[in-house]
């Protein structure tokens, strides 16, 4: 928000500036910059000392996953492999939190040079909810579906401007000469302007040929219906990915988790308070948890 761009002479580049683009003039052949920078200087302390915070806690955070959670993977691994000390300490030190915490901090350390780096750490909002999570998971369960419809769509696309390109390739039908110099350039017109708006038309001169009416109209429908192939795969996916988690929440709310037995069967055979009764002190399912790490750290022996 407090970030403004600025055309000026590539001689008079401020120091501060936090981007600088250089540009050829095509109306004047003579080369000019761009150079973005913080609107005021009491912006630029803020900025230092809120990315000075952020570098702090984002070490505080690594430091305190290091020292609590790494022994308990690399132990877990160990437990598992024995004989393997290198791989066990190679697997620990490859833990995707470990990774991302260690690479945020890098980020914010990169962001005090080069702020346009701290948006990427925004994308921490997905790791802090669930709904987020879901919603990208609908994306990637169905990845397989997802790009092989892509891949369609790019095809189908191909087909169009080759064809356009062989047969509409004058002034009558293409507005811009340099969207049709190449099939190349033909193509990317195509995929910029024509994937997102399921057409090109707008971009042509009007024309009212049957031939450009049947082409365009052909392109439109079948963008069309591969578009909403898409969407109609991400929203199944999001639809089942709810409705399991609707299931799991219903079998851990609504049944006993040691003896199946639902929730209604203890409230109508004793009383209302039955199961949460029966859940804290009969069967409770952290007692269980206790006794099986009872069992996990007893000395071997002891079993004789």
């Amino acid at each position: 928000l407090f970030y403004h761009a600025v055309k000026v002479d590539c001689a008079d580049i401020n120091d501060d500036a936090a981007i600088v683009y250089t540009h050829s003039d095509d109306a004047v052949l003579a080369p000019y910059c761009t150079e973005v920078t913080l609107a005021h200087p009491g912006v630029v302390i803020t900025v230092d000392v809120l990315n000075y915070a952020l570098i702090a806690l984002s070490f505080f955070v690594l430091l305190q996953y290091l020292v609590v959670r790494v022994p308990v993977n690399y132990q877990w691994h160990i437990h598992a492999e024995p004989d393997r000390a290198v791989k066990a300490a190679l697997y620990t030190a490859l833990d995707p939190v470990t990774i991302y915490y260690f690479f945020y901090l890098v980020i914010a350390v990169i962001g005090l040079q080069y702020h346009v780096a701290l948006t990427f750490l925004l994308l921490d909002f997905i790791s802090k909810s669930p709904t987020t999570q879901s919603v990208l998971r609908a994306v990637w369960n169905p990845r397989k579906q997802l790009f092989m419809t892509a891949v369609l769509a790019f095809i189908v696309t191909y087909v169009f401007s080759m064809y356009f390109f062989y047969f509409f390739n004058d002034d009558e039908n293409f507005a811009d000469d340099n969207n049709r110099v190449t099939l190349g350039n033909t193509f990317k017109f195509f995929v910029s302007k024509g994937l997102p708006q399921g057409t090109v038309n707008d971009y042509f001169e009007a024309s009212i040929n049957v031939q450009r009416i049947v082409i365009d109209l052909g392109y439109f429908v079948s963008i069309l219906l591969i578009l909403n192939i898409l969407k109609g795969i991400t929203i199944d996916t999001f639809v089942e990915l709810r409705k399991d988690l609707e299931e799991r929440m219903t079998d851990t709310t609504e049944k006993c988790f040691i003896c199946g037995i639902e929730k209604n069967t203890f409230n109508r055979t004793l009383d209302r308070t039955a199961f949460d009764v029966h859940t804290k002190n009969d069967q409770n399912l952290w007692s269980y948890v206790y006794f099986i790490i009872y069992i996990w750290q007893q000395d071997k022996d002891d079993d004789d």
